[in-house]
């Protein structure tokens, strides 16, 4: 199976993601490094508020749904959005995606992809995924 290293660093979250479940709809391993820095367009106050609704939604319950903190798991979970993860093929498919805070060192030499990096600067209002989860209280 093909892996295709992905840097995270300064791309858009959902176009990020949509990349990578076509990948793996193309049956290929995906493999997104750097998590932290991915960044969300739009005001931090009004992105922070739409994922603390989230976390919130299943409080108190034994059963979920549960939302994940940590920004390597928040983009696993946008990717696993964009994929028929209900079903047995896309489950298959949602193994084949690995995300990592930072660079591990065993993918340090390999060949990594970076889908076209965004001006920040032409962004008036963001935020990274970094200061999300520490917004959320999760390890970042």
């Amino acid at each position: 199976m093909e892996e295709i290293i992905l840097d995270c660093t300064e791309n858009i979250l959902g176009r990020l993601c949509s990349y990578a479940a076509r990948q793996l709809k193309l049956g290929k391993k995906v493999i997104l490094v750097n998590c932290e820095k991915v960044i969300i367009i739009g005001d931090e106050k009004i992105v922070f508020d739409r994922y603390v609704k989230r976390t919130r939604l299943g409080k108190g319950a034994q059963k979920g749904p549960f939302f994940p903190r940590g920004s390597e798991q928040i983009v696993r979970r946008t990717v696993r959005g964009m994929i028929h993860f209900k079903r047995a093929s896309g489950r298959d498919k949602l193994k084949n995606v690995i995300c990592f805070n930072g660079i591990p060192a065993q993918y340090q030499n390999k060949g990594i992809k970076n889908i076209g990096k965004v001006d920040v600067s032409s962004y008036k209002s963001f935020i990274t995924m970094e200061r999300l989860s520490k917004l959320l209280k999760g390890k970042a």
